[in-house]
């Protein structure tokens, strides 16, 4: 896998753009652990830009102008579902429309031939509600599933499982997180991996989905 954290140039034929940092570090430790095909995985943020979906149009085009762009031969958009799928997907081919000189797909994970070509995928699923976080909140619960009901019990307490989906689901992680990491309970995702793994297994099965999709490009 190309570093994730190169920013400059165009290294691989593969260049995988997400939201933001913690998306980076997820896809960067699902691509080595998986080892998946080489890719190079960055966000917007990365490159002093907006952060989430409102920075793509930007970075679709800034790259254009870079020396190596003619290289890059597949373009993969990773994009939160919200709390409404269908909107999120068209929000993302909107900013590829507004960038211009990139195909846009018509429906989220199939692929649109050009140079490059270009495909959506929607986190954690085409047809589901939600962020990276309600499938990291299914990886850890997996691992720790005491302290996972002991955070639904809390969501429900609190009122916070009537929040957004991608709210509440970014709510339970945190939560889940801070109460089994007694070194560090304020370790965020684009560290977990890094520093203490064992908290969101990047093997569980609920990454199998993301991770065959990126296989089988």
């Amino acid at each position: 896998m190309v570093n994730p954290l190169a920013l400059t140039d165009i290294e691989a034929d593969r260049l995988v753009l997400c939201e933001g940092p913690q998306d980076r570090a997820f896809l960067g430790a699902l691509h080595q652990d998986r080892k998946l095909p080489p890719a190079q995985i960055t966000c917007p943020s990365n490159h002093k830009l907006p952060g989430g979906k409102d920075g793509f149009r930007l970075f679709l085009l800034a790259i254009r102008a870079w020396t190596s762009f003619p290289r890059l031969k597949e373009l993969v958009i990773v994009a939160d579902s919200d709390a409404d799928p269908t909107a999120a997907f068209q929000s993302v081919a909107e900013h590829l429309r507004a960038a211009g000189g990139y195909p846009v797909p018509v429906t989220p994970h199939d692929k649109a031939a050009g140079s490059p070509s270009v495909v959506v995928l929607m986190v954690p699923w085409h047809d589901l509600q939600g962020a990276l976080e309600t499938i990291c909140f299914d990886a850890a619960a997996g691992a720790h599933p005491a302290e996972a009901g002991c955070v639904n019990k809390f969501a429900s307490c609190t009122g916070a499982d009537n929040w957004p989906p991608q709210k509440f689901a970014k709510m339970r992680i945190h939560a889940l997180v801070a109460a089994t990491h007694r070194q560090n309970p304020g370790v965020g995702l684009g560290n977990v991996w890094a520093q203490a793994p064992s908290l969101i297994p990047i093997s569980a099965p609920a990454f199998d989905r993301i991770a065959d999709f990126f296989r089988n490009l």
